[in-house]
């Protein structure tokens, strides 16, 4: 019965806020909010299909926005007022050396009612890689930095994506060892790509979400592109009927996390076991947010997530990827070294080794293998039979 009076309560004040900010809301036309979704980390401590099997319960034709690496005005200022003009809330999630340096603008986007979590102290992208230490320190000194300048009015959520989206297990463990709930995304919006255009943003945002149908929407409040591109975006997806979700922790997991920050042995705890990621990420070459501060400037270079863009799979593949499945690496074509690891099944690989060009000298017997090959290429084991076989022209 308690259980049942809680829920009950619950419900009233979900209902309460939500009628509250329908009246708040001044624009008759707007996108708006459609329901408010309480989350349970210690329930669903890792979401997002592109890096894990599970996401948010949504419905059909419902997304939740986020926002990573802020907040770094005026983009953050412009994004806020364009979401306030759709009576839109979102998700963000805030580095800590960026909230040290503008910590007015932590505190507005609070007080615009949006949901904040956190992205680490310095967006490192060695997540994946990283000593449970060094991780340990990355996570807290973060939430230290946002609840520091959010003051003691607001509290940070218990909510926290991984720079790059490059987890890892033992890191996964000790967030839920402290009830911190690790995001991913279901779909990118790519606005941290270099030249895309604010009409491509829109373009490839709706295509993954339609695709999918619903889901988690991955944006940056950090860029000139993206406050051009969200207008658009937003008017798009209340034409083609989708509905905004606005995500809040549940009661119990609002207490502060900064005074919470030692466990007795995280290196001992039981690591959480994440099924193999959907799409994996990799470092990119560094990226400078526009107008960024010079005095930030090590902070904004720390570069963005790398998103393969690949199409999103769905969000509980029915079979592991194949064992033929490779990790092909390559440069671009400016040269920079960018490692997009590609899980590609066997029948994938043999076709493209018959496609690509066999290093044969066509003599007049049999054809000698030519061992030299370009640098870009990998050289092709070629039978024994095939070099006895003499090629016709």
């Amino acid at each position: 019965m308690r259980s049942l009076s809680a829920l009950a309560l619950l419900a009233a004040v979900l209902a309460v806020g939500g009628s509250a900010a329908a009246e708040e809301c001044t624009n008759p036309n707007a996108l708006g909010v459609s329901r408010t979704l309480v989350v349970d980390p210690a329930a669903m401590p890792l979401i997002g299909t592109m890096s894990y099997h599970d996401s948010l319960p949504l419905a059909d034709h419902e997304v939740v926005l986020t926002f990573d690496d802020g907040p770094l005005p005026p983009h953050t200022e412009h994004v806020l007022e364009i979401l306030a003009s759709e009576c839109v809330k979102a998700t963000y999630f805030m580095v800590g050396q960026m909230a040290a340096a503008h910590p007015e603008w932590v505190r507005k986007v609070a007080e615009a009612g949006h949901t904040i979590g956190t992205h680490s102290f310095s967006h490192p992208l060695t997540f994946h890689r990283m000593p449970l230490a060094k991780a340990q320190e990355q996570i807290d000194q973060g939430f230290e930095a946002v609840q520091k300048a959010l003051g003691s009015d607001q509290k940070v959520a218990p909510f926290f994506r991984y720079p790059g989206l490059l987890h890892q297990a033992n890191s996964e463990a000790y967030l839920g060892e402290r009830g911190i709930m690790a995001w991913s995304a279901d779909f990118p919006g790519d606005d941290w790509k270099r030249r895309i255009s604010p009409k491509e943003i829109v373009r490839r945002s709706l295509s993954r979400l339609e695709a999918r149908g619903r889901g988690i929407l991955l944006l940056h409040d950090i860029h000139k592109v993206t406050v051009a591109a969200l207008p658009t975006l937003l008017a798009e997806l209340k034409a083609r009927g989708f509905k905004v979700v606005h995500v809040v922790p549940g009661p119990a997991t609002s207490e502060a996390l900064v005074a919470d920050a030692a466990i007795a042995d995280p290196a001992k705890a039981a690591p959480l076991k994440p099924v193999a990621a959907v799409a994996t990420m990799a470092t990119i070459a560094p990226g400078v947010a526009d107008n960024a501060p010079e005095s930030h400037a090590v902070v904004a270079q720390k570069s963005l997530a790398a998103l393969t863009d690949v199409p999103m799979p769905s969000a509980r593949p029915k079979t592991a990827p194949s064992e033929g499945a490779r990790a092909h690496a390559y440069r671009t074509a400016h040269g920079h070294a960018r490692a997009h690891l590609v899980q590609r099944p066997a029948r994938a690989v043999a076709k493209t080794r018959q496609a690509q060009p066999s290093y044969f000298q066509q003599g007049n017997g049999a054809g000698a293998r030519d061992s030299r090959a370009c640098a870009n290429c990998r050289l092709i084991r070629v039978k024994k039979a095939h070099l006895a076989t003499p090629r016709s022209g």
